[in-house]
């Protein structure tokens, strides 16, 4: 499975879990992805093509998203499309109205390697509480695209938050954390979460990691590369995961991470978007 497919295959583990996945490639080319809960949430309101966009595209696509996801979802001003072919297509009317590219290296694995301990003690733990979930969204709005605003930000965090936290109740995955000690408060320095496929398709069943992140006072100190494979024994464990899947931004610092944990490029994930009007 190349590396379109292996992606979005993974990445509608949650839109099929709350959100509205429809199939109109008889119609239009693409399946349609909707999550009412979270309308402004670019990639879970977006368009998801069989091939790459040709030459026309830039005026028909944008076109569909109109009638088929904005129609119904007044707050859905903004534009998204993905398809399942790793090449880049004919991109330059997009990128000339506006688009920007959403690339990404989609990396996969039956097991990762075990991690050292890491160089700073922590506590390696699912999120229990609510200061929990709190520290997570604090963090999250602090290292924000500086394109999105505080507030329109947070309600987004609030309302993916809240999908992940319904998902872990339905026993679909967990969040992970690693709290470290700051006087005497737990403070949060690394967190992930793993979620699976409801059920295997073509004999496996998919476990994708989500908003693996560090932050950056706590970065070089193996609490990453250990909740990885603390989530992966669960992924393995609990939700009976055959195939681990994640995506990077291509040849930074995280994809250099995953693929020394045992991680494996499949290919690319690609996509477009643009920003709401103002």
């Amino acid at each position: 499975m190349d590396g379109a497919r292996l992606g979005f295959r993974s990445e509608l583990i949650f839109h099929r879990f709350d959100g509205e996945v429809i199939d109109r490639r008889d119609t239009c080319g693409a399946q349609v992805i909707r999550t009412p809960s979270n309308p402004t949430f670019f990639w879970g309101n977006f368009l998801l093509f069989e091939r790459a966009p040709v030459a026309g595209d830039a005026a028909r696509w944008p076109a569909l998203f109109a009638q088929l996801i904005e129609a119904h979802q007044a707050r859905s001003t903004h534009r998204a499309f993905g398809w399942m072919q790793d090449a880049p297509g004919e991109i330059d009317a997009f990128l000339a109205a506006g688009y920007t590219r959403n690339d990404t290296t989609v990396l996969h694995a039956l097991r990762i390697a075990p991690a050292p301990p890491p160089k700073l003690a922590a506590q390696l733990r699912p999120f229990a509480t609510e200061a929990d979930w709190a520290m997570q969204m604090r963090a999250d709005v602090a290292s924000r695209d500086p394109v999105h605003t505080e507030a329109a930000y947070g309600e987004f965090c609030a309302r993916r938050n809240a999908r992940w936290r319904s998902m872990i109740a339905a026993g679909r995955g967990q969040w992970f954390g690693a709290f470290v000690s700051d006087g005497d408060r737990e403070q949060l320095a690394a967190s992930l979460g793993v979620f699976a496929e409801a059920q295997a398709m073509d004999g496996e069943r998919f476990a994708r990691f989500q908003w693996v992140s560090t932050q950056p006072r706590y970065q070089g100190q193996g609490l990453c590369r250990a909740l990885l494979a603390h989530a992966a024994q669960y992924a393995r464990d609990s939700l009976h995961a055959d195939r681990l899947v994640i995506v990077a931004a291509a040849d930074e610092m995280p994809e250099r991470l995953y693929r020394a944990v045992g991680f494996v490029p499949a290919g690319y994930q690609r996509g477009l978007q643009r920003l709401p009007p103002k």
